[in-house]
């Protein structure tokens, strides 16, 4: 696009560098003098040579435009992925765990400034009653955020389901759940008959979604022939299936199975925890687009239309990574990604039945970062 002049009076600034980094797309070196004007004076830089704090050119009042920047990074691919039951469902969103922490700031950070529209948490996590708040505290409209929260397996079976369903409901006070799954394809040990409890939770879920209290169901951790026993048997096949998905955990046949039966792949740890972010393959990628290796990584995730859910505690961090719509992977460098795979898991299944048997609390592990912490702490988790 040609550069054209541009007043100071017609253009919108957000506090981050994606803004500035969209209008360098748009403007071109128009916008170096432009910024310079409107940053007052601040002469901190972040990663993309903008600001790290951009104002209004009164230097009185920030202004945030995550929509706007979001609307003008719509150019490079889809925001959002549509269900085969219509509904409309955002590509990026932001991950919980227990694993990681929870910071209530950065949570409202990713709704408010980086207009983050998906979040995906579960029961087992114990962080769904802090996620409720932020979700009121952030001021977004309900209707604009897709919540996703999932059963865990010692809640499986007709009666159980439904009550942990109206559980989680509570403790996010949210009236319905626009995607509620099953956390994986497997019961306790004391179950007799794992199959006859997956076919009557699963059962519990259509349901749920024939009552209008979730608008979509799926399913979480399934392969190939966990999915093939339950469409045998279930009246409404599965929305989505959640897995880990990054370059070194890509389950093609599983994926290419997603497709032909059009169940949504949604991926979690596309980062698998930072454990990849220095692979060469990856990094020399990032360089080549001026981009941090999760940007990459994520953007590998959002080509393939494939769900993910970054986590990040840091909010540096959880802004870094919703700046990913303002580029594209050339086909080779998404070649390249495609064939990494080499089995490597993030996810210790080993002790998974260990894990479901625990009577340990929901949110065991949950630990909650401060204000300081985040202030030092620039991982990405996952």
């Amino acid at each position: 696009m040609a550069d054209r002049p541009v007043n100071a009076s017609e253009l919108k600034v957000c506090v981050g560098s994606s803004c500035c980094f969209s209008l360098t797309t748009i403007c071109g070196s128009t916008t170096k003098n432009i910024t310079k004007m409107l940053c007052n004076g601040v002469t901190t830089m972040g990663p993309q040579g903008s600001c790290n704090e951009c104002v209004e050119q009164t230097g009185t009042e920030k202004l945030h435009i995550a929509e706007d920047i979001w609307r003008q990074q719509e150019v490079f691919g889809s925001t959002k992925v549509e269900l085969r039951n219509g509904v409309i469902m955002p590509i990026l969103g932001l991950g919980t765990s227990h694993s990681g922490g929870y910071s209530h700031q950065a949570v409202i950070h990713a709704l408010k400034d980086c207009r983050y529209r998906l979040i995906d948490t579960a029961k087992r996590y114990g962080c769904e009653m802090f996620l409720g708040k932020a979700l009121r505290d952030s001021g977004i409209p309900r209707e604009d955020i897709f919540l996703t929260t999932k059963l865990w397996p010692r809640d499986y079976g007709a009666f159980a389901t439904k009550q942990a369903f109206y559980g989680s409901m509570e403790r996010l006070g949210v009236e319905y759940i626009d995607l509620f799954m099953m956390h994986w394809p497997e019961c306790t040990s004391s179950c007799s008959n794992k199959w006859q409890i997956l076919e009557e939770t699963w059962r519990s879920l259509e349901i749920l979604l024939d009552e209008g209290l979730c608008r979509s169901i799926g399913v979480s951790n399934y392969d190939i022939p966990d999915l093939e026993k339950q469409i045998d048997t279930c009246s409404v096949v599965p929305l989505v299936n959640q897995v880990e998905f990054h370059p070194y955990q890509n389950p093609k046949a599983l994926f290419e199975y997603c497709k032909e039966n059009k169940i949504q792949f949604h991926g979690y740890s596309p980062l698998a925890k930072g454990h990849i972010l220095k692979e060469a393959p990856i990094t020399q990628i990032a360089k080549h687009h001026n981009r941090t290796p999760a940007q990459v990584l994520i953007r590998w995730s959002i080509q393939n239309e494939v769900v993910t859910i970054p986590k990040s505690t840091n909010k540096r961090r959880v802004r870094e990574n919703a700046q990913v719509f303002n580029f594209e992977l050339s086909p080779e460098e998404m070649d390249l990604l495609n064939n990494l795979h080499d089995g490597r898991r993030i996810v210790d299944v080993s002790t998974l039945q260990s894990r479901i048997d625990s009577d340990l609390p929901d949110g065991y592990k949950l630990d909650f970062v401060s204000l300081v912490e985040e202030k030092s702490n620039y991982r990405n988790h996952s």
